[in-house]
Formats: C-alpha cells, structure tokens, sequence
C-alpha cells in the first residue's frame, strides 16, 4: 500500500471505467474521494448509459482523458463524442486522475495501483481496499520491541467490518468513523472484541 489509487466503476461485474490518482492511495484521502462519487451519484444524467455515468462520476473528481487513452479508444471504435462532457481546459493531470474507458487502459491502471476503491453503481455497493488488517496477536509481536507503541486494550474501538464491502449508506458511517480517527491524529484502531487492528494508511 501507499501513493498510487485506482477507483473503479463497474455495473454488477461489468468494469465500466476507472481513473489512477498518483497520491491518494491513502485512508483519509481515498475515503474523501469515494465520498465524493456517492455525494453525486443520485445527480447522474439519467438518459446516459451506464459508461457515461461511471466517466461522468471520475470526471467530477477531477480525472480526465490522457492522449494516451484517447489513443486507444480510436484504435477500439469507442465513440470518444459520446464523452464530450468530460472535456474542457482542465489539464491532464496524474495527480487529479487518469481517466480510463478501455480494457487495455484500465488494465494499466491497475497495473500501478497500490490501493484500489470499487464502486457497483448497479448494486449500490462500495468494496474499500486502503487500509491495513492484522490480528491483535500480530499487532502485538510486530510492536513488541518498541516501548512506545500502544497496547491492543489502549487501542480505540474502530468498529467496522473486516471486509471492507459496504452499502452506500454502510460507507457513509465507515468514512465517518475514519475522519473521527483522523481528527485525533490516531491512525490505529481494533475491533469491538479486540481481536483485529485496524490500520490507517496515511
């Protein structure tokens, strides 16, 4: 885990679009930007299919069109007019996101991401991969050799699930529970029977 995210839009199983944003596969960030796509989703142009809707969402984050990708979706007879919406002045920018709607463009996508956010537009669900587990038992060996470190009964409740597969609304909670531990400058938190630590990557 570290810098590089890959958000992906998808329709039940169907990959549908994703951008790659160089510095932001941390917790906080990375939960602010999926917040960000479910803040909006319900504001979606409702005659757009459902890969206009999936650019439309990373578009509004900030992710555009590199020439590269351009490239490939006049190589694979994607009609590029269709995304016209998606382009203005902004500049291409890694940073703020690479937008991609090809197989091959996704695929390198991916191939670079450190952290990865899932988003089903179909189903309403979120899968959230940009945060660290381990039992408290490996929390505890890993941290034995530095006096500082917490100890797993100090550790604040994080109460989540493990899996990190959320409802829309379940995430809305989940990203509430991040920025409260983040408002508190703790980034290590353990479940409500002490059994899992959860830790932040930041």
């Amino acid at each position: 885990m570290g810098q590089r995210l890959v958000i992906q839009i998808t329709d039940n199983d169907v990959n549908l679009a994703n951008a790659y944003y160089h510095w932001s596969a941390y917790t906080g960030s990375s939960a602010a930007l999926t917040k960000e796509i479910l803040d909006i989703i319900d504001f979606v142009n409702k005659d757009y299919t459902p890969v206009q809707k999936a650019v439309w969402l990373l578009y509004k984050t900030g992710a555009r069109f590199a020439p590269d990708e351009i490239a490939l979706m006049n190589r694979d007879e994607i009609d590029v007019d269709q995304f016209s919406f998606a382009f203005d002045d902004k500049a291409v920018d890694r940073n703020d996101g690479l937008l991609c709607v090809t197989e091959d463009g996704m695929d390198n996508n991916t191939s670079w991401e450190e952290g990865r956010v899932e988003i089903d537009i179909t189903r309403k669900l979120v899968h959230f991969d940009v945060i660290c587990t381990e039992t408290a038992e490996e929390y505890t060996e890993y941290n034995k050799d530095w006096e500082g470190a917490p100890k797993v009964e100090d550790l604040p409740v994080f109460d989540v699930e493990d899996c990190f597969d959320f409802t829309f609304c379940e995430f809305y909670s989940f990203y509430d529970k991040v920025a409260e531990l983040l408002q508190k400058c703790q980034y290590t938190g353990v479940s409500k029977d002490r059994t899992t630590v959860f830790e932040l990557i930041e």
